[in-house]
């Protein structure tokens, strides 16, 4: 298999991982806003949540990762903080619920990182790619 045809499926990869991320984070931002009791709980409000929390968190962190340790630091702190005002905004809720929910969404992305890897990693060795 050459190069390309291996690279195109990677990248369909990410994209197809990346909608199903949003599915899942928005799924658990659901759940999450539902035990937090957030009257504005919807399907369609989690999913621009997540849609808002991933696009806004890597641009933050990845912006100010480039300017060494320290601001990777403070570039995840500045998402988080981002991201409980979205939620906040979102659902239109107090910060307590929004950092129950958000504590949902960790788990969305733990839960999401471990399936994809475990998906991934296979299809990368069938391939015959060498991703070490």
């Amino acid at each position: 298999m050459d190069i390309a045809a291996i690279s195109g499926a990677v990248i369909v990869a990410l994209v197809i991982g990346f909608f199903v991320y949003l599915l899942v984070m928005a799924f658990f931002l659901w759940i999450g806003a539902h035990i937090a009791r957030v009257s504005k709980s919807t399907f369609g409000r989690s999913l621009l949540c997540a849609l808002l929390i991933t696009v806004v968190s890597w641009f933050v962190a990845g912006l100010l990762s480039l300017t060494g340790i320290a601001g990777t630091w403070v570039g995840f702190i500045i998402a988080l903080l981002i991201t409980l005002f979205l939620i906040k905004g979102v659902y239109r809720t107090g910060f307590g619920r929004a950092i129950l929910v958000w504590i949902f969404s960790i788990v969305a992305v733990i839960v999401f990182v471990v399936v994809f890897v475990l998906i991934l990693v296979p299809v990368l060795g069938i391939t015959g790619y060498n991703y070490m």
